[in-house]
């Protein structure tokens, strides 16, 4: 009489035949949820870079004196900063910066419209009361968000606002 001991070799083919099969039905699934992670922890930082840039331009603006503007459009703000260093916020090409420095990657648009006291739109730098900033941002390929902001420089006087 033969004492058992372990698995014979049909037993072992059988089981990693099975073990393979069982791997391969559960490959398409970890694929997708890599892929799924890897999509939403990309949104996550394309977001996380913009907010912190907006933050950045709107904190910057916000402690604007009456005269540190120094030049304004829809695309670009020049102004002084508190430590009195001219610069900008500007967008080139797909990034924004803060004079050389990029500030967020991907921008679709970055935007700015300067209303006086009124609440009318204007692009004369002495009626500046406040100031709306849109920043799109691309996150291919889930598509395009959009942050808004809207500025009320502290030492600009008000007549009157909207």
């Amino acid at each position: 009489m033969r004492a058992t001991r372990g698995f014979t070799m049909t037993e072992l083919i059988l089981g990693m035949l099975i073990m393979s099969i069982v791997a391969l039905a559960f490959a398409p699934l970890l694929t997708q949820t890599v892929a799924s992670y890897s999509l939403a922890a990309s949104r996550s930082r394309a977001l996380h870079d913009a907010r912190h840039a907006m933050f950045q331009i709107t904190r910057e603006l916000l402690l604007l004196d009456a005269g540190d503007l120094q030049g304004i459009n829809g695309s670009q703000l020049q102004f002084v900063d508190e430590n009195n260093v001219a610069t900008e916020y500007s967008q080139t090409g797909t990034n924004v910066f803060r004079g050389q420095t990029m500030l967020v990657p991907n921008v679709n648009a970055l935007t700015f419209n300067y209303f006086d006291d009124q609440g009318n739109i204007t692009n004369v730098i002495a009626s500046v009361r406040r100031i709306s900033i849109v920043l799109r941002v691309d996150t291919p390929p889930q598509g395009i968000f959009t942050l808004r902001s809207e500025v009320f420089p502290r030492s600009f006087v008000y007549t009157n606002f909207q």
